[in-house]
Order: C-alpha cells, then structure tokens, then sequence
C-alpha cells in the first residue's frame, strides 16, 4: 500500500534508500551505480524543424489522393480516361504504380493536381472526374537521396509545364534530395517507337536534362534529371534550399518509478533489469529534487 510522501525532495530521497524501497540486488547495484556519478539534467527534446514554406507564386496546389490500396487503381483509371493518351503512355503504367504501393518507406505519395483560384481559396476537394492532373513521387535512396517522378499528368497539356514546376517545387521544399528523376517512356506514335516530344519539351523548359537511357519489359525509357539549381537572377529565383534530413521514427526507452510512496514487494524499487536507464531516471529524480528543495528553502 502506498502511503504518500510530503514533498518531491523527500519522495527522491526515499527513493534513493534501497532498504526502504526494496531489497532487491538490482535496486541495491543501482543506487549505488547513481552515487557515483552526480545529478544529470536531460537535455530539452530535439525542436522541429520549421514547416517548409508554400509557395506563394505557385499556379496549382498539391491536394493528398484519398484512396485505400484496394480502390486506387479504378480511381487512377476514372482520371486518366480524361488525360490524353499520348502523356499518359509517356508516364508509369498503372501496373508499376500500384506495385511501388508496396515499397515500405519509399512508398510514393500521390497528390492531385488543382489549379489555384484567383483568390486562393479552393472551392470543393478535388476528385477523379475533376482534378486538373495528378502527380506521383516519392524519396528513393541510391548512391545519393534522388525523387522519383513516376507520374505527372494534366488533362490540359497547355498546363504541363505550370503543372511541374509546382510538383518541382513541392519535392524540393519537402524533401532532401539532391534532385529529382522522371522516366519518359517510348511509345507507338503514328507507327513509330519515339518519345512525345511536346512533353518533353514540357520538362527541359523546367531544366530537365537527358541523364540516362533504361530498359523494362522490353520498352525503352530515357531519365530526364533535374538538379537542385541556385538563383539564377532576373529570370530564376532559384530552387528551394534542402531542407534538414529529419527521421519519422524515434524510439525513446524509458522506465515508470513511482515517488511518493513504499513498495513492500522485493526488487519493485527497479522497474527492469536495465541498470543504466534505471540510474538515469533516478538522477534525473534527484536533479528535480534538488531544484524543488532550493525554492522551498527560496520561500521560506
């Protein structure tokens, strides 16, 4: 049964005494392991990084693709049915998106396209039958961080080239790489096995340049590669700059120690068998002790 303690300076120091909290050989090893080293003050948790800033001048708006797994190849095949065949060809197959889906952490993420009001402000969600375009990309990890562009569509090609310098943008600003990687496919155009040159022309206008030529399935692609350029005044403002690397995941280890009261069952005083997170927490009691034992000394 626990009986509470008067002050946090005293709840510690109970804590502290191995005979009183628990009788335990691990209790006994780490209070003696804490002894020897002084108070520790934790350092403050890691600040975010700044949220990266939208940008002002953009003509579409990025919009996330709700859909699960199972619905998302009949919602691609709604709105491609509205996109010309020859930009669609000239993009991944539906095929190598859906199964990219399974790739873990460099799953692609999927935005539809929306051109941007004259006031700003959008008027419903986006859906198959009327997004302006739609846009697939995710963070791939080779030699160097590259993006991946598997897929860029508008159902209009007079806004292809606003359209990727909007998803340029965005991929910069939210990601660190280094730059960013398309695959233009060869397709069967009026008997001939050939790149739709309206398209590309589309993204060397956005500084895409030919970087390799690849092959799958028998069909060959060409790599158009865009890096991340500086400032090129009075025409180019220049790319976003890299944003700082930040992990999704962090993995904290820790133990529950009740202050305040006894343990009358042996080895309770040591929630687990780890001596070096148990010492840390009780330094970081007895630091929080000591600063609550000088402002109760401050207002007396």
């Amino acid at each position: 049964q626990q009986q509470p303690l008067g002050s946090l300076a005293a709840a510690a120091r109970e804590v502290a005494k191995p005979t009183e909290v628990a009788r335990g050989k691990h209790t006994e090893q780490t209070c003696a392991l804490v002894r020897r080293s002084p108070p520790l003050a934790l350092p403050p948790p890691r600040p975010r990084p700044p949220r990266p800033a939208e940008p002002v001048a953009s003509a579409f708006d990025l919009v996330p693709v709700v859909a699960s797994a199972a619905d998302i190849e009949g919602v691609f095949n709604t709105y491609i049915s509205r996109v010309d065949s020859k930009v669609s060809r000239s993009m991944e197959p539906i095929e190598a998106l859906i199964e990219a889906l399974e790739d873990g952490p460099e799953a692609p993420e999927w935005f539809w396209l929306v051109r941007r009001p004259e006031d700003g402000v959008m008027r419903a969600a986006p859906t198959p039958e009327t997004a302006d375009g739609l846009c697939v990309f995710r963070l791939k990890r080779l030699s160097t961080a590259v993006g991946q562009l598997l897929h860029l569509s508008v159902t209009d090609l007079s806004w292809a080239e606003d359209a990727l310098d909007a998803v340029k943008t965005r991929m910069f600003a939210w990601q660190p790489i280094s730059s960013i990687r398309a695959t233009l496919w060869y397709c069967d155009f009026d008997g001939e096995f050939q790149l739709y040159k309206d398209y590309e022309a589309c993204f060397k206008k956005q500084r895409f340049r030919w970087f390799q030529l690849t092959n799958s399935k028998g069909v060959r692609g060409q790599v158009m590669n865009s890096k991340r350029f500086p400032p090129d005044p009075p025409d180019f403002a220049g790319d976003p700059a890299l944003p700082p690397e930040e992990f999704a995941v962090e993995v904290c280890v820790g133990q529950a120690w009740l202050v305040g009261g006894h343990a009358n069952v042996p080895g309770a005083g040591c929630p687990s068998s780890s001596l070096v997170v148990a010492a840390a927490c009780l330094r970081q009691l007895w630091s929080q002790a000591a600063g609550a034992a000088a402002a109760d000394g401050a207002s007396e």
